[in-house]
């Protein structure tokens, strides 16, 4: 089912905003931090995509009003949007793509587990810096932050989407590292990865850093 960088299989799907539809047969391919779902494993543009730093729980389903004889392995991918509901044909290969999951959601509360036992609560943040110019911040990490990467930059330079916030700054990863270490935050990882510039018009290269704390900290700057 997975490569080293992609996990990809056929799954089954539940139609609809409110999942009220009938399923699907669904090609699903998580890769670079995107989970994607295809009508077709030859198809080139997906059905659908959910992205990682949207993902807000991930879990074998545990509503009855979801069970279905034919589909007995079910779980559920949580956004701030909508509950997507997949089906796996065995409960190892269902417990597998929740875990592949799992390992990339970056989420505004994620419960880190060990074994079936919450151990901690942690807030996730990323931070993207492009590899020509630029940088995105998804997630809250405080005004003190915000305010030290962009230091006399203009309001022109700076933008707010649904992808996060973005500004046309020069910063160096130390930098970066340095300032969220100051402000109580740990660092989890840093990866190169293609990202969508601040125009939305295409994939540009960049790395994103990945850092975390615990959830009931009170941010700095707030």
């Amino acid at each position: 089912m997975a490569s080293s960088s992609t996990t990809r299989g056929w799954l089954h799907k539940r139609g609809g905003q409110d999942n009220k539809k009938g399923w699907k047969r669904r090609w699903c391919v998580l890769h670079n931090r995107a989970f994607h779902y295809y009508k077709s494993d030859s198809d080139k543009d997906a059905a659908g995509t959910i992205y990682a730093e949207d993902i807000e729980r991930v879990s074998a389903s545990k509503d009855e009003t979801t069970k279905d004889a034919s589909y007995p392995f079910p779980f559920e991918v949580e956004t701030p949007d909508r509950i997507y509901i997949f089906c796996a044909k065995a409960k190892e290969e269902r417990d597998e793509w929740i875990k592949k999951i799992s390992s990339v959601a970056v989420s505004r509360g994620q419960t880190l587990m060990r074994g079936k036992n919450p151990i901690l609560q942690l807030y996730y943040v990323t931070i993207e810096i492009f590899a020509e110019k630029g940088i995105r911040v998804s997630g809250d990490v405080g005004s003190v932050v915000l305010g030290c990467l962009s230091q006399g930059v203009g309001p022109k330079q700076k933008k707010q989407d649904e992808r996060g916030w973005f500004c046309d700054v020069h910063v160096t990863g130390a930098s970066v590292l340095g300032l969220m270490a100051n402000q109580g935050w740990t660092f989890v990882n840093a990866f190169h990865t293609k990202t969508t510039n601040a125009q939305g018009t295409a994939l540009v290269p960049a790395t994103m850093y990945v850092f975390s704390r615990p959830k009931q900290c009170q941010l700095k700057g707030q």
